[in-house]
Formats: structure tokens, C-alpha cells, sequence
């Protein structure tokens, strides 16, 4: 009878074991009872997973050969060693393969103890990602430091040229500053019919030269390439018949080229200009003096390029600067930028700016032109004012000319004391028409410091009061020192407290950018 009446106790105590085994079993297996995230529509998942690109795979001296590290975000490639069916749903979307960063840095030194299968290992990583890719369109991002002669031009490249006929968008800034070797082989980039943007920037010493073959983009072929920046290492492989050539979709154009390059760099230029109609923002950058502009073989032929809006022009010389204000037409320009290189050497230093040549290109097709921001930027390389009285009555007429200008920035190179008087806003008791009355926001490098300034802490304040009580001034920009003069002056600071936006070049510019950054 003793151990009948233990039965109950016992088949308790089983009861007890049994939930306790079920909920450790719950606890150590909890793949048997899904998550949230694991049950979503895959749908959903991939919206999701396609908001975390792109991938970036960080290379540097210490992870050079690891592709698959810890520093890189591989979006993809994490998302696939969570669960069965998030790997299922990032093996078959190519998308989420499609684009990815590769940037870093390395020295000779790190390369030179590393074997040669390690390189493969990399070359392997990179095989895989572009088939996984397949056949989404393919955005590459290269930004790289160091050498990479046994690495990125015969092992990495050719991975992403082999790939060419599904580009979207490929940009690539090598610097290589520790090539062992005095010449390097010129790489071609093949044509791509899908390609839209494309950047190529190869700079070092012995640097590789790249061509980007753009002979097939002709009337009557479907190019869609809307970015294209090429520097001063990069050249372009056109048609036979130059005329041909045909961009209509182009809207962003960044070139640059040196002297010590032949005038091929520039007929092609030329001939990109008359084949971009639809062009938008256009940068170009000439170092050097560049006597070709002026050859007698390059005819004056006019270059319409109607719905341009923004042009930057910086130059080493007038020549090169006086040709393109010139030749071009724009009447829809309402950003300009005209900037000397402030590493030219003294003996490079450019003729004095001549203004009527922006009033020129700007009246050429347009009375009222709609010009909204002008930068003219440049060190003064000469002792003394290089602002002559013929230089100031010819920007006097440009700014008068300049109704709808909204931003004007006036480096040292084009602003003295009678400059800031030309500037102010009169009581009403001068006949002289005024300046720029539209005018929201002045930028003033002056060195103010330099025993040769003539422009006074007075000069700049009644400027500044007087176009704020004009009533269109809201931000004034200064660079540091002379930001420190004015932030203390009575007159200035009441301005401040009124709503007046004081402030210094550098922290304007991060506001720009980062501004522009949001936008896009």
C-alpha cells in the first residue's frame, strides 16, 4: 500500500519534468519557433535588405587580402548567415549584388610579404559577387591609395571590364604614390551601351592612362550616359567622323587636362561640347599654359549649349579662359565660377581677370540674363592692386548688368577697397545705379592682415549695414580673421541680433554641402 500511494506524487512530479524538457527545449532551439523578422513577406525583406546598400568593402594594409572582414559591410553576404529563409531571399536577388564600394589603402610593403594565392582569394571573392550580380546593372565605386600595380590593374580590373555590357555606373579614383615602375600600360575601358555614369581618375607618379571608348555613341545609337568626369590621365576613343559623336543625354560634363598633354585632350573636349546639347553642369579644369586655345587652327565656332545652368571654369591662364567665354552660349546660366588655382606658381600667375568677358558670354543671348551666383576666386600673385581702373569700371558695368544675382563671391583677386564702396547701398542721395540688387548672400576673402589691404573694418561694416537695411541681405561670409574683426563691432552686431546671418567661409560651405548631400 506504501508505494501505491506514491503513484499521484510520482506522475506529478512527471508532469513537472515534462513541461520543464519542453521548455528547455523551447530555449535552445528557438528556430523551431521563428522571429518576427524570419516570418516577413520576402517582398518586404527585400525592400529592406535594399535600403542597407551599398556594400563597402574597406581595404587597408593590415586586411588588405580579406574581403570578407569584419571592417567591410557586406550587407548581403551578413544577411545570408542569419536563417534558411533570408539566405534564400538574398541568393536570388541580384539587386541586392549589384553595387558595391571598394576603397582603402595600401604600401609596397604590405604587399610584398603577401603569397600569391591570397591575392586569387580576393580575385575568387570578386568572381563570386558579379555572378551573384547577374544580370542586374552593375554600380562599381574604386577609391584607392598606394600601389597596386601587381594587384588592381591585372587582377581586380579586368573582373569589372570582362562585366562591361551591363555598366550603370562605374567610378574610379586610383592614386598611386608608390609605383616601383617607370611606365605602367594603358588600360581600355570597352564600350558599354547600359552605362549612365562614369568617372576616371588615375593620378601618381607614372599613373596609367585610360581610354574610355565612345566611338559607337553616334546619331542614331541609344548612349545614356548622363555623368561622365575624366581627368587629366583619361582620354576618350571617339568616331572616325568626329560630328557624329552624340550625347543627348548628358547632363553632367567634369574634364580637366595639363599642358604638358598635346591638343588631342582638347579638340576632344570640343568635340563633346558640340555633341552635349543637353548639358546641364559643365567643370572644366586647365593647368598650365594652354597656347592651343589660341592656335590659329581652332576656329571661333560657337558652342550652344542652351540649358546649361552651371559652369566652373578654373584655369592657369586668360587665354584658356577668355576662349571659353567666348565660344560658348548659355542664356540659361544662373551659376558661375571662375577660379585661378591658388597653387600656380608666381611665375605661372594669369593675367589679370577681365570682366567684360563675362559680361560678354552672359548678354550673348540673353538681356536679362538669369544669373543668380557668381565666384570669382584667385591669389594675387603681384606686388600692388592688380584691380586697374579699367578692370573696375568693366566689373562695375558687369554687376550692374547683374539684376537677378543673388550669391557674389569675391576672392582677393577681385576685391579692394573701391570694390566694397562700389558694393554698398547709397541713401538715396546718389545718382549711381545700384548693384546687384537682388543680393542675399556676400562672400569676402580679403586679407585683411596684409600691410598692402586697403579695405578697412569701416569700409566692410557700412557695407553690411547698408545692404541689410536694404532689406535683402540675410548671410555675410568672411574667412576666419576677418570674421574675429567684425563679429565685435556694435553696428554689425545689431544687424546679428536682428536676424543677420554672420559667419566664415569654411562653416558655409559645410552647410553647402551637407545641404547638397540631403538633397540628393
Amino acid at each position: 500500500m506504501k508505494y501505491l500511494d506514491l503513484i499521484p506524487s510520482l506522475r506529478r512530479t512527471r508532469r513537472s519534468l515534462h513541461r520543464s524538457k519542453t521548455c528547455i527545449k523551447w530555449r535552445f532551439n528557438g528556430s523551431k519557433s521563428p522571429s518576427v523578422a524570419q516570418t516577413l513577406p520576402e517582398d518586404i525583406l527585400y525592400a529592406i535588405f535594399l535600403y542597407t546598400l551599398p556594400s563597402i568593402c574597406m581595404l587597408s594594409e593590415s586586411t588588405w587580402y580579406d574581403f570578407f572582414n569584419k571592417k567591410c559591410r557586406i550587407h548581403p553576404l551578413n544577411f545570408s548567415w542569419l536563417c534558411q529563409s533570408w539566405r534564400t531571399v538574398v541568393l536570388s536577388r541580384p539587386t541586392l549584388w549589384s553595387e558595391i564600394h571598394i576603397q582603402g589603402g595600401c604600401s609596397p610593403v604590405s604587399l610584398s610579404d603577401r603569397s600569391h594565392h591570397k591575392v586569387e582569394q580576393l580575385r575568387r571573392s570578386i568572381e563570386v559577387w558579379l555572378s551573384r550580380s547577374r544580370p542586374s546593372p552593375l554600380t562599381v565605386t574604386v577609391n584607392l591609395i598606394g600601389d597596386f600595380d601587381r594587384l588592381f590593374p591585372k587582377e581586380i580590373l579586368p573582373l569589372f571590364l570582362s562585366e562591361h555590357d551591363r555598366w550603370s555606373s562605374i567610378h574610379m579614383d586610383i592614386n598611386s604614390y608608390y609605383s616601383p615602375y617607370t611606365t605602367r600600360p594603358t588600360i581600355s575601358f570597352p564600350y558599354s551601351p547600359t552605362i549612365t555614369s562614369l568617372r576616371l581618375n588615375f593620378n601618381g607618379e607614372n599613373h596609367s592612362e585610360t581610354i574610355f571608348d565612345l566611338s559607337h555613341s553616334v546619331h542614331g545609337a541609344n548612349s545614356h550616359l548622363e555623368f561622365l568626369s575624366l581627368h587629366a590621365s583619361s582620354s576618350l576613343s571617339l568616331p572616325t567622323c568626329r560630328d557624329a559623336l552624340h550625347l543627348p543625354c548628358l547632363r553632367y560634363l567634369t574634364y580637366s587636362f595639363s599642358e604638358e598633354e598635346d591638343s588631342e585632350r582638347f579638340q576632344q573636349l570640343l568635340c563633346i561640347l558640340h555633341a552635349s546639347s543637353n548639358l546641364e553642369e559643365l567643370t572644366l579644369e586647365i593647368k598650365g599654359r594652354s597656347d592651343f586655345a589660341m592656335a590659329p587652327n581652332y576656329e571661333r565656332k560657337s558652342i550652344p549649349l542652351p540649358r546649361l545652368a552651371t559652369f566652373t571654369l578654373l584655369v592657369s591662364d586668360r587665354l584658356s579662359n577668355n576662349y571659353f567665354l567666348q565660344v560658348l552660349e548659355c542664356p540659361a546660366l544662373r551659376y558661375l565660377s571662375i577660379i585661378f588655382p591658388s597653387d600656380l606658381r608666381e611665375s605661372d600667375a594669369p593675367i589679370p581677370l577681365e570682366p567684360e568677358h563675362i559680361h560678354a558670354l552672359l548678354s550673348r543671348n540673353c538681356s536679362n540674363p538669369p544669373l543668380e551666383k557668381l565666384k570669382i576666386i584667385g591669389k594675387n600673385f603681384r606686388d600692388g592692386d592688380p584691380l586697374t581702373p579699367a578692370l573696375l569700371s568693366s566689373l562695375r558695368n558687369l554687376l550692374i548688368f547683374l539684376e537677378n544675382l543673388k550669391f557674389l563671391f569675391l576672392d582677393e583677386f577681385a576685391i579692394n577697397k573701391t570694390v566694397v564702396e562700389m558694393l554698398r547701398v547709397s541713401n538715396g542721395g546718389s545718382f549711381r545705379p545700384e548693384l546687384c540688387p537682388s543680393l542675399s548672400k556676400i562672400w569676402l576673402a580679403y586679407p585683411c592682415q596684409r600691410e598692402t589691404c586697403d579695405i578697412t573694418e569701416e569700409d566692410v561694416e557700412e557695407l553690411v549695414v547698408s545692404r541689410w537695411k536694404a532689406g535683402s541681405l540675410w548671410v555675410v561670409a568672411f574667412d576666419f580673421e576677418a570674421w574675429m574683426a567684425m563679429h565685435g563691432r556694435q553696428r554689425i552686431e545689431e544687424c546679428v541680433r536682428e536676424g543677420l546671418r554672420l559667419t566664415t567661409m569654411n562653416l558655409e560651405m559645410e552647410r553647402h554641402f551637407t545641404t547638397t548631400r540631403t538633397q540628393k
